[in-house]
């Protein structure tokens, strides 16, 4: 009798081990789906501020990348102002790939914003920017990058203006690019 429950216990020990191998592994995740337009999700104070309107949008996904982007043209105290946002979504095996995938990818875009940088360029764990001023032609031209979480990507704003208002460009591009990078793509338009 002793000589069965040896080799039973084996079996039994085996199959259990056969079962616990065979568990599913988990779903990579896909990017997050983005907005179909995303100069809806241009904050609506920015676009009365800038007399801001659509040139084009267009949002693709291609299996591990999905991206969304838009431009706007406007005018400020009768001066033109151009807009440029983008939003970019990635894949990754889980959530811990998609954070240090997003840290690497922003590191890198970081480091393409500071070669080609026109002005101060600036970055830290979250984020970077090149913002070139002139006050003697009163123009703000501003490029930021942010990490989001939300959309496990990268947010992008660039927006230029010439004339009256110039100051205010900064803000208006940390506003938004917060906006864009901070809210959940299901809510940014709505």
């Amino acid at each position: 009798m002793m000589r069965l429950r040896a080799p039973a216990a084996v079996l039994g020990a085996v199959l259990l081990l056969a079962a616990c191998s065979e568990e599913e592994a988990p779903e990579p995740l896909g990017p997050v789906a983005l907005p179909e337009n995303l100069c809806d999700a241009v904050p609506s104070s920015a676009v009365e501020r800038w007399a801001l309107h659509e040139v084009s949008h267009e949002t693709t996904d291609e299996g591990e990348v999905a991206t969304a982007t838009c431009e706007m043209s406007g005018t400020f105290a009768g001066r033109p102002v151009g807009l440029q946002v983008s939003l970019d979504s990635y894949g990754a095996a889980d959530d811990s790939a998609a954070r240090d995938d997003v840290i690497e990818r922003l590191a890198q875009e970081c480091a393409t914003l500071e070669a080609r940088a026109v002005g101060t360029f600036s970055d830290d764990d979250h984020e970077c920017t090149d913002e070139a001023r002139d006050d003697d032609a009163r123009r703000t031209t501003m490029e930021t990058l942010y990490r989001s979480l939300p959309a496990r990507g990268i947010a992008r704003v660039a927006m230029d203006h010439h004339g009256d208002g110039w100051q205010i460009v900064p803000a208006e591009v940390v506003a938004i690019a917060g906006h864009l990078a901070l809210t959940a793509p299901e809510e940014l338009v709505g």
